[in-house]
């Protein structure tokens, strides 16, 4: 079965585990998304001399606001990497169950790489131009949920590489846009 262009359907365990990422980093981004909102929304005003919330109601509404974006980023970022290694875990799955050689399970997995790294740099660019890392982060979360939830309906070794290219593409929307977070929140 692994000569053949489309294979046999027989893994139940990869759409399970495609929606329970695909759910994890939705609930993720609608909770980091509405504190990350609030924060960006220039609720919180700045002294531009010091860098300081400007009254003492201020700086405990300004801490609380960078607390909870902070949780926001490790959340999502958090879901970010359980979503980048669910190949690792699914692989051996695929092979059994679909049976894919270790030739074919290594064209899927051989562009992730190269796709990660180009995507990271173009976020952090993509951020600056748009000014604003949140929507690159939040974008790029909920993009690579659809990926899991899409890998896990393919049936061919094609889609698959190509799904886990894209997946590749939307990992690196994460960390480049939280290091800009950090330094606009923690200077």
């Amino acid at each position: 079965p692994a000569a053949r262009g489309n294979l046999p359907r027989r893994d139940q365990h990869l759409p399970r585990f495609a929606a329970a990422s695909f759910a994890a980093a939705a609930g993720a981004v609608a909770g980091a998304s509405r504190h990350l909102s609030v924060a960006f929304g220039r609720r919180h005003q700045l002294s531009a001399a010091s860098g300081t919330a400007t009254g003492p109601q201020d700086a405990i509404s300004f801490e609380r606001a960078r607390l909870t974006t902070f949780s926001g980023m490790v959340g999502g970022y958090a879901v970010y990497y359980f979503t980048r290694l669910s190949f690792t875990y699914v692989g051996l799955a695929m092979r059994n169950d679909l049976g894919l050689s270790m030739v074919q399970l290594g064209a899927i997995s051989t562009i992730f790489p190269l796709a990660y790294m180009n995507s990271k740099f173009l976020s952090g660019v993509l951020s600056d131009l748009l000014g604003s890392p949140v929507l690159i982060f939040s974008i790029g979360l909920i993009m690579t949920g659809i990926c899991n939830i899409a890998f896990a309906m393919g049936s061919t070794v094609s889609w698959f590489t190509a799904i886990w290219v894209l997946n590749g593409l939307f990992q690196g929307c994460g960390a480049t846009p939280c290091n800009k977070m950090l330094v606009n929140w923690f200077p």
